[in-house]
């Protein structure tokens, strides 16, 4: 997130609470456990319930009034159990250090979204506290930084950091951390086995600040309309020992709050700054408003460290809205029984007041319509994704549905009858090789289909030799070239994420600009629906640096034309990274599809965080409403998200064609980054360079016994894998033509890749 430090300080008001502030309508506040346990092979409960500390309306949050929504962990040690809330430690012993599992919660009878918490269990540690903060030197306005007193330090060596990496490394109970910025919000410390503590929190800020917005009913109609107001007051208090000037807003959406001429230190004001908001028909539809704005002041050759950010929610108390449930109808009457689940491979299509501008909501699970005015009417239909077309019977099409004034939410269903089938999917992403850097290559394996699968198959193939040096999963078996992965009991709608490090040579044995590729397949294949996704190709460019920010296509820029049929799509992934010092609390990706792809073929893969997507035309949103990202972390997906979909080119591509595409992300209220310009091309031949392997040829494809492969320099080896990423076939070349006999194969698809001169290619093949 490439925000200026300067406007990035915390609002250490909320920060301290480890909450937002919110309005007083009924809201989730969730806080981060921590946990210190044994290491060894006895299963053992780590945290008894996460919820005890989380809070629902400000009283203890349990299953009756919140229900888990994603459980995420980057390793298979930890697991939550969504029935009571315990997370479990099990499959030990693991190496000593600190474990994460992730979890989102929300309103089992309100809309609130979701709302994200960490656990944090220590396996094997020395016993860690907190750091304990004895004392903190007020700010003055000669430096931007403080001096921090800290004690109760563990034995050994230990490292101290906060949101923004290290800040001391050393020994000793005791610490005096220097040249503390004002947006250090809490520090941790590492010991000597790399395990973490519990945070201390920090309040060394110039300005210390919070905001509250008063909702009014301005027409006293009982219900949010368009035109009633919101006013916002705000609390400032000096914590400096200098005189603070000229105090007032200096980034955001509102627009101005006055200004304060002068604040003595330890002075508070309370009533000068205000801004008063109209709400919108948006407004209303989103059912709250966020608003968040920096304030700030003068001191100085300190001036730019007195920023501090506040934000405030309002959640709207709409009670009139629709509830759309698309679900699988297992005994076909119309009702959603106990255990029929809801669908996630298709999507809502309504417009409102046949007005012709069709809105597509991503299914998951079902989604909400808010409306206030009763003369609007709706028009809602549901379908599944084309792959899935023939598996589904056709849900019902709503016409002319209002909702009257205190009608309430009124919930209504799509009852789909399904014919059991099944389909498994792996897809790749990562950030691209930096030689001498370690970097990450992220496996999903998902089940889109309607069955589960009681056990399968991973397989990853690192295929230009990159040295693997951790995977984020226990139970692996090494290969030559990558390693295989055994699920079991992979249930619809079920996906998990596998994350290989990978470290990359230093120049000159790797050069900028070259390519390595990375091959996954999932199995079994028997009686898969859709074969074509059960292979993924990953190519990535070795680089100098690169933007956490980014947009790419799984092929790497280059598609052979020959081998890309009808069937095929386009895998994108938009990544996005948290590079400042406090949380975003909601982000919003925007992507304009390029006129040669077909917005209509659009399919979810997959995303790092609970998500709406909104599709007009070819105009695609997505929405992480209260996501709290944190600011990432070094060598962990702390602070990172990503989106991965799938969409087919239109009908007439070409040799040559090129495809380019462009992301925005919004980081809270912050204008757009604008991601790289992603391009494809549609080409004859796929080549690592454009030396060795230019010239190569090869025909006929598909193939029926002999293959011809041609290249103007000679081919040394050539190697041949299934989709199951087995070799199958092995040959020494030194030649630059060669008949490959392929009459012993079973019909399928393959994948060669051909070496010469220390370079190599990759291509597709169908053999008849």
């Amino acid at each position: 997130m490439k925000k200026n430090y300067a406007l990035l300080v915390l609002a250490f008001f909320a920060l301290f609470l480890n909450t937002k502030i919110f309005a007083q309508n009924a809201v989730i506040t969730v806080t981060d456990d921590y946990a210190s346990i044994p290491n060894g092979s006895t299963t053992t409960i780590a945290v008894q319930d996460v919820l005890d500390n989380d809070t629902y309306s400000g009283m203890p949050a349990t299953l009756s009034n919140v229900s888990f929504l994603s459980v995420s962990s980057s390793s298979n040690a930890l697991t939550l159990n969504q029935n009571n809330g315990s997370v479990i430690f099990s499959n030990g012993p693991v190496p000593v250090g600190t474990y994460q599992i992730d979890y989102s919660i929300g309103g089992t009878n309100s809309f609130l979204g979701s709302f994200w918490g960490s656990v944090y269990v220590n396996i094997g540690c020395d016993e860690l506290n907190a750091p304990i903060i004895t004392s903190t030197a007020p700010q003055n306005c000669s430096t931007s930084t403080t001096t921090v007193n800290v004690s109760g330090l563990p034995a050994g060596t230990w490292t101290i950091y906060g949101p923004g990496g290290t800040l001391m490394s050393g020994t000793g109970s005791s610490a005096v951390l220097t040249n503390v910025n004002p947006w250090i919000s809490w520090i941790k410390v590492r010991n000597y086995q790399g395990c973490s503590s519990p945070p201390a929190y920090l309040n060394v800020s110039f300005l210390n600040a919070s905001m509250v917005g008063h909702y009014t009913d301005t027409n006293a109609d009982g219900i949010p309309s368009v035109g009633d107001v919101i006013h916002y007051s705000f609390n400032v208090t000096n914590n400096s020992t200098c005189t603070i000037t000229n105090i007032g807003r200096v980034y955001g959406v509102i627009p101005s709050v006055g200004n304060i001429a002068s604040l003595a230190p330890g002075a508070t004001d309370t009533t000068t700054l205000s801004y008063d908001y109209t709400l919108t028909q948006a407004d209303i539809n989103a059912g709250k408003v966020t608003k968040s704005m920096g304030i700030g002041g003068s001191a100085g050759s300190a001036t730019q460290s007195t920023y501090t950010t506040l934000s405030y929610t309002n959640f709207l108390n709409i009670t009139d809205g629709i509830k759309l449930v698309a679900f699988v109808d297992t005994n076909a009457n119309g009702i959603q029984d106990a255990g029929e689940s809801p669908l996630q491979n298709g999507q809502f299509t309504y417009q409102i007041s046949d007005d012709g501008v069709m809105h597509n909501i991503n299914a998951s699970g079902f989604s909400y319509l808010y409306e206030v005015n009763p003369a609007n009417s709706y028009d809602i239909s549901f379908s599944v994704y084309a792959p899935y077309l023939g598996f589904y019977g056709a849900a019902p099409t709503l016409n002319n549905i209002t909702v009257p004034n205190g009608s309430g939410i009124t919930t209504y269903y799509f009852p789909v009858t399904i014919t059991p089938y099944i389909d498994l999917g792996v897809y790749m992403y990562g950030n691209d090789p930096r030689p001498g850097f370690t970097h990450t290559v992220n496996l999903t394996y998902a089940n889109h289909g309607s069955q589960i699968i009681p056990a399968g198959t991973v397989t990853f193939n690192n295929i230009d030799g990159q040295t693997i040096t951790n995977i984020s999963v226990s139970g692996t078996i090494a290969t030559a070239n990558g390693f295989v992965y055994n699920f079991t009991n992979l249930a619809p709608g079920e996906s998990h994420l596998i994350t290989i490090t990978l470290q990359t040579p230093t120049i000159p044995t790797v050069a900028l600009g070259d390519l390595v590729h990375f091959e996954a397949n999932i199995a079994p294949t028997a009686d898969d629906i859709r074969l074509n996704n059960n292979h993924a190709v990953l190519t990535q460019t070795i680089v100098g640096s690169y933007d956490p920010n980014e947009k790419y296509e799984a092929h790497g820029g280059r598609v052979m034309h020959a081998a890309f049929s009808t069937d095929d799509y386009l895998t994108y992934t938009i990544t996005f990274e948290n590079t400042g010092t406090a949380n975003a609390e909601f982000i919003r990706i925007t992507d304009e599809l390029d006129s040669k792809l077909d917005e209509t073929s659009l399919m979810m893969i997959n995303a790092s965080h609970s998500y709406t997507l909104n599709r007009e035309g070819s105009t695609l949103t997505w929405f992480f409403d209260d996501i709290q990202l944190p600011p990432s972390v070094t060598n962990t997906n702390i602070g990172h998200g990503f989106v991965t979909f799938q969409v087919k080119p239109k009908v007439g591509y070409a040799l040559g064609d090129v495809i380019p595409n462009t992301a925005n992300i919004y980081f809270d209220f912050n204008p757009a980054i604008v991601t790289n310009t992603c391009t494809t091309e549609f080409v004859q031949n796929l080549s690592n360079t454009t030396f060795a392997l230019d010239q190569l040829y090869y025909a006929p494809n598909p193939v029926q016994d002999q293959l011809t492969i041609t290249n103007n320099s000679p081919i040394e080896k050539l190697s041949m894998t299934n989709t199951l990423g087995q070799v199958v076939l092995e040959q020494t070349i030194q030649s630059a033509e060669a008949q490959i006999n392929l009459s012993s194969l079973k019909s399928g698809v393959y994948f060669v890749k051909a070496t010469a001169q220390k370079q190599s290619k990759i291509f597709k093949i169908v053999k008849e």
